[in-house]
């Protein structure tokens, strides 16, 4: 009987420890899993909130960069050096639409387009030299743009788009006659700046808002998780993590584990005393 009564208690011990230690490990692994989820949420909200800040930013300088265009296009001066002929010593010489405009705002293409919607001047990355515009015209994502909108009336007009795989803004504004500012029908000439956001300016664009090494990538599928709309184009956005959630997940793991090891070790030493 004594044997018997030792046997049970002794297989009771072992499954008392068996289920004792599965309970001690799930206890000690849930507060770990929570750990983490919360830290995967802190990235979660951080990447959506530094994808607005980045959106914020590239509209900030769209808005600053149809400024510029608008100040031009009211100049007084432009419409008497542009219309009915191009003064180009005013244009190019005198560096009123020459290179400045590509050293000081980063504006990649100044264009002036007649009555007819024809190129009669250019000036590409600061460099004057003759380029038209029509291929432009005739990408698919453009050509409602050019034929619709683009200079057809005396205010600012512009899209946001996408090509070789570049963000891309066109804006067009009419260049109007100081004295009939009101009257469309003595409006003849418009003026055109495309601006490209190359890599070195998108990175530069980032690390302003603090994420840093910003690329972005064509891509076509809308609802990834990391994306920026411009205009009908979806960009992805890759850029370097700061302090993110997992970051801290990660640099805390190994203290947690410490720690759990000289728990289930202690307790591993006061079950073995349990006779």
């Amino acid at each position: 009987m004594k044997t018997s009564f030792v046997g049970i208690r002794n297989r009771e011990l072992l499954h008392f420890k068996r289920w004792g230690g599965i309970i001690v490990f799930t206890i000690l692994l849930t507060p770990i899993f929570l750990f983490y989820f919360i830290c995967y949420q802190i990235d979660t909200k951080e990447k959506h909130r530094t994808l607005r800040v980045i959106e914020s930013g590239f509209n900030s300088a769209i808005k600053t960069y149809g400024k510029v265009i608008k100040d031009y296009a009211l100049w007084d001066q432009m419409y008497t050096n542009t219309f009915p002929v191009i003064n180009d010593k005013w244009a190019w010489e005198e560096g009123n639409l020459g290179s400045g405009l590509y050293r000081e705002y980063s504006i990649n293409g100044v264009f002036i387009l007649d009555k007819n919607y024809n190129t009669i001047y250019s000036v590409l990355n600061g460099k004057k030299e003759h380029f038209s515009l029509a291929n432009l015209a005739r990408k698919a994502s453009f050509k409602k743009f050019f034929s619709q909108e683009c200079g057809r009336n005396n205010s600012l007009t512009m899209i946001k788009g996408e090509t070789e795989g570049r963000p891309i803004v066109i804006y067009c504004h009419r260049i109007i006659n100081p004295l009939s500012r009101q009257n469309i029908s003595h409006i003849s000439t418009t003026l055109v700046f495309i601006k490209f956001f190359k890599a070195d300016e998108v990175i530069s664009l980032g690390n302003s808002v603090d994420a840093s090494n910003l690329k972005l990538n064509k891509i076509s599928n809308p609802h990834s998780a990391e994306t920026i709309r411009f205009g009908n184009t979806v960009f992805g956005a890759v850029w370097d993590y700061r302090n993110s959630g997992r970051h801290i997940f990660y640099r805390t793991l190994p203290s947690i584990f410490i720690f759990y090891l000289l728990v289930i070790t202690g307790g591993y030493i006061l079950l073995s005393k349990i006779k």
